[in-house]
Parts: structure tokens; sequence; C-alpha cells
């Protein structure tokens, strides 16, 4: 595999990062969606939402506040991660993703 597009996205998939392209976020969402947790987690469901909607940043900033949400609990947070929540938080499009991603 040589596709740099394609390499990208792989090895962003779990943590995502700043400056993210469309295919790292595509990856990075359908791995959130697809991955095989035991019990109930609720923003798949509302990820799938934003998806259905067509808002690939509302899906992944629904991820990325879960996990900010639980911080305190865990031992690390990516950097990558804290980076791309930050990015798409003070991005031109904030104001409409903050407001839509609690929905």
């Amino acid at each position: 595999m040589t596709d740099t597009e394609v390499l990208n996205a792989i090895e962003c998939h779990t943590t995502l990062k700043a400056g993210a392209s469309k295919l790292d976020k595509i990856l990075f969402v359908a791995d959130k969606i697809s991955w095989d947790l035991p019990g109930e987690h609720p923003y798949q469901e509302a990820m799938r939402e934003k998806i259905v909607a067509s808002d690939l940043d509302g899906a992944v900033l629904i991820y990325l506040n879960h996990v900010w949400g639980q911080r305190n609990q865990l031992r690390l947070v990516h950097p990558w991660l804290l980076e791309a929540r930050e990015e798409l938080m003070n991005g031109p499009e904030s104001k409409d993703l903050l407001t839509n991603s609690s929905r």
C-alpha cells in the first residue's frame, strides 16, 4: 500500500488529528460506529443520526466530546484527539457544530 491519503486515514482512525481530511473523518466515524462494544453506547446512535443528516464533522465531534467528557477517568487522552477537537470547536463552522452536536 503506497497511497498516502489512505495511509494517513489509517494512521489516525482511532484518534483523528487536526487538519484531518474528509477520508480521515470518514474512516474515523466508520471505526466508531462499527466498533462492537458490549453494552449501550448512545454516542454511536447520535453519530449515525449525524451521518444520515450528512453532517460528518458533527458525527466526529460527538465522539470527540464523548472522550472529552470521560477524560478524568482515562489514563491518557491522545494529543491528536485533543487537537482535532479543539480545531473543530474553534473552526469557522464551530458555532453550528456546537449547537448540532448536542442533539
